[in-house]
C-alpha cells in the first residue's frame, strides 16, 4: 500500500498562489513516539524478567510470579515482542500507527481471553490471571490512545498557509550586497 504523493506547493509562476501544506500539529507524532518507545522499553523489561523467571525452571504452571503478574514462557515472550516492535517502529508513522493498531486490536482480544481464562481453574497456555486482564486492557487502552492521537493529521488532514516570504534584508545578505547609508 503506497501513500499518494505530497501535494506540491504551488507557486506564482504556475498560477496559482504561493501556499504551501502545513501540519496542523507536529508534535503529535513526536510526543506519540516518546509515549511508544517508553512503553517498548517497559514491555521489554517486563518480558525479559518474564523469560528469566520462567527460565529458572521452578515456576508453576500459572507462570513465574513477576511483580503482581505471573506470566508464563509464551507470556513473557508475547510482551518482549510487543516491545521490540515498539521501539523498533517508533522511528517511521506509518509503520507506528501499524503497532499501535494492531497492539489495541490484539490487547482487546488477549483482555477478553484472559477475563474468560482467569474464571477457569485450570491455567491456560499463556496462564492468564485477573492481573494480566488488568495488563491487556491497559495495553489495549495506551495503544488505542496513542493511535488516535498520532493519527490526527491523517484524520485532519493539512492546512495550507501562504509562503512566507524572506524580509528585504535577507535578500541583500543573500546576494552579497548591503545597504549602506549614503
Amino acid at each position: 500500500m503506497t501513500s499518494p504523493p505530497r501535494p506540491e506547493p504551488r507557486s506564482r509562476a504556475a498560477g496559482g498562489p504561493d501556499i504551501v501544506p502545513v501540519s496542523p500539529n507536529p508534535y503529535r507524532f513526536r510526543t506519540g513516539r516518546v509515549v511508544l518507545v517508553l512503553e517498548g522499553v517497559l514491555l521489554l523489561v517486563l518480558g525479559v524478567w518474564g523469560l528469566a523467571a520462567a527460565g529458572e525452571g521452578t515456576a508453576p504452571p500459572a507462570g513465574a510470579a513477576v511483580g503482581p503478574l505471573q506470566l508464563t514462557t509464551a507470556h513473557a515472550a508475547l510482551l518482549l515482542g510487543t516491545g521490540v516492535l515498539a521501539v523498533g517502529c517508533s522511528v517511521r508513522r506509518r509503520s507506528a500507527l501499524a503497532v499501535v493498531t494492531a497492539q489495541a486490536v490484539g490487547y482487546a482480544v488477549l483482555f477478553l481471553v484472559g477475563l474468560v481464562g482467569a474464571a477457569h481453574e485450570v491455567p491456560t497456555v499463556l496462564g492468564f490471571d485477573y492481573g494480566d486482564a488488568v495488563l491487556h486492557g491497559g495495553l489495549m487502552v495506551i495503544g488505542l490512545g496513542l493511535g488516535m492521537w498520532m493519527a490526527g493529521e491523517g484524520l485532519e488532514g493539512l492546512w495550507w498557509e501562504r509562503r512566507r516570504r524572506a524580509s528585504r534584508s535577507d535578500d541583500h545578505h543573500r546576494s552579497g550586497t548591503s545597504r549602506s547609508p549614503s
